[in-house]
């Protein structure tokens, strides 16, 4: 009795491409909010398109319930916008959500995600080609003494079989920021805060060590080891006070922000950092000018 040769099943191989944008630093307005929304709604129909592509009529299936599989995969895939705001979440698959007269108060972040409909309809299943965009507009806290400082992240991750339509979803995120990026940038760096200290922190507490130390021997007649545990101390305090108003001018001007009505600007906190940060120069430049004998 001979037995039929084995049939081996060539293996299978998924190659897909992901793309992962770090959005710069930027104030958005609504319009910009909406202006992104179209462009992503578009892109989430062309990744619908593809994926109802392959879908074909399976052994047992009706060509009607073929049709209902394909409905359903096209509302599964629309794009959804999520609002957090301080009161909570506000969900839609419409840009209605940020029109001018329906835009949230306090809004904290904004996510687009093409398959949030997609994975609960089919049991967590991904999509052959989704994107994932988060806008990050909360403020980081001031007395957060870690280092470096924590980062509110604002990002898109982009995943496809098809490589040129994750390819040109990263390219139109690329192309939206652009044109769209602040001067401010650089206080979110990672390093920021070490790259400051140094060239102002320090010289600032020396000068206010300076000062406080000669006022203490006008008035006070101290054993030199606490007169130097002293200075120490007001160097520590000094360096803490910088860091807390370099925090401060982090939460002042966040990463990404939202330029709208109802929205928190803070104006008067801006007015009050570049009051400080003027302070700051004036003092080095005169302890500068005094070190060098001038003044």
């Amino acid at each position: 009795m001979s037995l039929a040769p084995a049939t081996v099943l060539p293996s299978l191989v998924f190659r897909g491409t992901t793309r992962r944008f770090e959005a710069p630093s930027c104030v958005l307005k609504p319009d910009d909010l909406r202006r992104i929304y179209r462009l992503l709604e578009q892109k989430a129909a062309e990744a619908s398109d593809r994926q109802v592509a392959t879908l074909t009529l399976q052994p047992g299936q009706t060509p009607s319930q073929l049709s209902e599989l394909q409905s359903a995969v096209r509302v599964a895939l629309a794009l959804v916008v999520k609002v957090q705001t301080e009161t909570g979440w506000i969900n839609a698959t419409t840009v209605g959500l940020l029109s001018d007269d329906q835009f949230p108060e306090g809004v904290q972040r904004i996510e687009f995600d093409s398959c949030f409909l997609y994975r609960t309809r089919f049991n967590n299943l991904v999509p052959n080609n989704s994107f994932y965009l988060v806008l990050d507009f909360s403020r980081p806290p001031v007395l957060d003494l870690g280092n470096p400082p924590s980062q509110n992240v604002s990002y898109a991750n982009v995943n496809g079989l098809d490589q040129t339509w994750a390819n040109a979803v990263y390219e139109e995120l690329v192309s939206f920021f652009r044109p769209r990026v602040s001067k401010r940038g650089w206080l979110h760096f990672a390093r920021s805060y070490d790259a400051l200290v140094i060239p102002i922190g320090f010289p600032l507490s020396f000068d206010v060590v300076f000062h406080l130390d000669k006022l203490a021997k006008a008035h006070l007649l101290l054993p030199e080891a606490l007169s130097v545990a002293m200075d120490v101390y007001v160097v520590l305090v000094s360096l803490f006070l910088f860091r807390i108003t370099f925090n401060y001018a982090r939460w002042t001007f966040p990463k990404v922000e939202i330029d709208a009505p109802r929205q928190h600007i803070a104006v008067r906190h801006r007015v009050a950092i570049a009051t400080l940060a003027m302070i700051v120069v004036g003092a080095l430049v005169k302890a500068g000018l005094k070190l060098v004998g001038v003044g």
